[in-house]
């Protein structure tokens, strides 16, 4: 006869034979990964390929690259959902992105630049966890980010999301701005801006037909630089509504200057990376290859503590 404890164990596996398995007790929630930023001062370089692969992207005509820039954004992600925001003609499609990085575990869509709408497209219940901002086909440099977009896309990043921006125009200035510096901590500059544009705006409905017309003028001549503050503002004055519709189409096709298509100057990229608000994110500078004539370039890495759940990371 089998010893008392044996018979115990021998009972109880019997009794437990035909009874199902028990569920695997979910796994705990997992903190928050880390929201990142990848800044470029240029497009012209391979941004794309895996590091290591054998077959590099067109893009490796402009020269080799040690490491992969996407390969830094999608780190640590299980499974990516990135949309490339812009239509830049030399860019890789979305089929040769995915084919590319080889993983049925990464999906990638074209969305055209429109103002706005990357508020939408972040808000959503599908929302990408990876943004690639790259220069628009446009020869006037026209796009612009409105104020709820560059706030999606502060919001994106601090949650989690991936961000990389391609930088080969003016318009993805305020993109660095917003996700860099807060409201509260905006320059003096960009602060006193938005307190002129709004005074004028209160101006457009005034009582005098004159004091109308300056405001509208003295709006004009800030440039295209307001558009995002004034893109998303709305009245129930008519006056009012139809002079801030009069604006913004007047400097939508307005050529912009040829200073707002520059890239950022890469010391001013290696400036802004010294002299982060303590605590904001970790900077690191690296080196990309570009032009037709390998040029060396900087991208600059930000690396933000994420905070509130890791909506982004699924």
């Amino acid at each position: 006869m089998a010893p008392p404890v044996l018979r115990c164990v021998l009972l109880v596996s019997t009794c437990l034979a035909g009874v199902p398995a028990l569920a695997a007790a979910p796994p705990a929630t997992a903190p928050a990964r880390e929201g990142r930023l990848l800044f470029s001062t240029d497009d012209d370089w391979d941004f794309a390929t895996p590091a290591g692969a054998a077959s590099p992207s067109r893009l490796a005509h402009f020269g080799p690259m040690p490491w992969s820039a996407l390969d830094w954004v999608e780190e640590g992600l299980p499974a990516v959902r990135a949309i490339l925001y812009g239509t830049h003609p030399g860019a890789l499609t979305p089929r040769e992105l995915a084919d590319l990085r080889g993983n049925a575990q990464r999906t990638y869509a074209h969305v055209e630049h429109r103002p706005g709408r990357l508020a939408g497209l972040l808000g959503g219940g599908d929302a990408p966890n990876v943004v690639i901002l790259h220069r628009d086909n446009a020869a006037d440099f026209t796009a612009t980010f409105a104020d709820r977009d560059l706030t999606a896309l502060a919001g994106f990043v601090r949650q989690g999301g991936r961000l990389l921006v391609l930088d080969d125009s003016g318009c993805y200035h305020p993109v660095l701005e917003r996700l860099v510096l807060s409201d509260a901590r905006m320059s003096d500059e960009a602060a006193k801006l938005r307190r002129q544009v709004f005074a004028l705006v209160a101006r457009l409905g005034a009582d005098e037909f004159a004091e109308r017309e300056r405001a509208h003028e003295a709006l004009v001549a800030l440039g295209h630089r307001i558009l995002p503050l004034i893109d998303p503002l709305t009245d129930t004055d008519p006056e009012v509504a139809n002079r801030l519709h009069a604006i913004r189409t007047t400097l939508q096709h307005r050529p912009r200057p040829a200073e707002a298509a520059q890239t950022i100057p890469d010391d001013e990229l290696a400036a802004l990376a010294k002299k982060l608000p303590a605590g904001l994110a970790r900077a690191e500078l690296r080196d990309t290859t570009c032009n037709a004539t390998r040029e060396v370039g900087k991208a600059l890495l930000l690396r933000f503590p994420a905070v509130g759940p890791a909506t982004r990371q699924r």
